[in-house]
């Protein structure tokens, strides 16, 4: 449930501004990176 409640949220601010989604996103994929790598 939880998951679905996240996607509905990222849906929401997708409509309402597309680039702060994108930015976001980008730096959480960057932190990602840098995580998997140090695993």
């Amino acid at each position: 449930m939880e998951g679905k409640c996240i996607c509905r949220g990222y849906w929401n601010i997708v409509s309402v501004n597309q680039v702060d989604l994108f930015v976001w996103l980008t730096r959480e994929c960057e932190d990602w990176q840098k995580i998997i790598r140090r695993l």
